[in-house]
């Protein structure tokens, strides 16, 4: 299972850049499923009728004002629903690995809401690739409207203005800030190594013990840890005394 996370200002082109991973996991034998974080606000706004497309004000207000309410309860509820998904869909792929090793097709839980530190963190829990999305030079729509100050949009506003305290947040930081063709040529171009794949399509696989006790589900085993970083730390001091020769 494959997660990505996709963070940036409201309208930047999250759900755009969610939609062009969508289309290549799906021409890929990849099986993509869209996870938001927002996942219950949205189905309670489904439930009232409202759409971002033919309510906006009025759906972002509702989303809003319901994801606070709850947020206030527990700042982790819409995490730990999320969680839930997670869950049932990766229960979901071993149960078809299992029954149809042949037709099985990696998941690829796409998350085109990342808005809040608690969402990164849990994003980094489960080794998520992140991409932060910025706008550049471009003015986005309602730019300057009042909802922009919200806590929603707080996390995306630091990040935007590159405050050093929030610059290592995401792995990926890229820009939308000319034609959408500029923008999709880019993602298209660099979406199989966001997704951990070579240009051929083969995975690629890093063997350091961390990754390997990730892929496998365990502990990793500090000793071997210690000593990789060490056998790092060794090559790199051999290669300065090379350079000073």
């Amino acid at each position: 299972m494959i997660i990505v996370l996709i963070g940036g200002r409201a309208r930047v082109g999250k759900t755009t850049l969610a939609n062009y991973i969508a289309e290549y996991c799906i021409n890929n034998n990849l099986t993509p499923k869209m996870v938001p974080f927002a996942y219950g606000i949205k189905k309670a706004a489904d439930k009232k009728g409202l759409t971002k497309d033919n309510n906006p004000l009025e759906y972002r207000n509702f989303c809003q004002a319901l994801g606070e309410s709850m947020r206030v309860i527990n700042p982790d509820h819409w995490v730990d629903e999320w969680k839930i998904k997670v869950s049932e869909i990766e229960k979901e792929e071993a149960d078809d690995l299992q029954a149809n090793p042949d037709l099985w097709k990696e998941r690829v839980i796409i998350v085109d809401d990342c808005r809040y530190m608690n969402e990164v963190a849990i994003g980094r829990k489960y080794n998520a690739t992140s991409i932060f999305i910025r706008q550049g030079k471009r003015k986005l729509i309602d730019d300057d409207a009042e909802w922009r100050t919200h806590p929603s949009e707080e996390l995306a506003n630091m990040v935007e203005k590159k405050d050093k305290n929030y610059d290592d947040l995401f792995k990926f930081v890229i820009s939308n800030d000319s034609t959408l063709d500029v923008f999709k040529k880019h993602c298209i171009k660099n979406i199989p190594s966001w997704l951990g794949f070579y240009a051929d399509g083969s995975k690629m696989e890093c063997n350091c013990e961390i990754c390997k006790a990730n892929r496998e589900n365990r502990e990793p085993d500090h000793n071997k840890v210690m000593e990789e970083l060490l056998d790092i730390l060794e090559k790199a001091l051999e290669e300065d005394e090379d350079k000073n020769k």
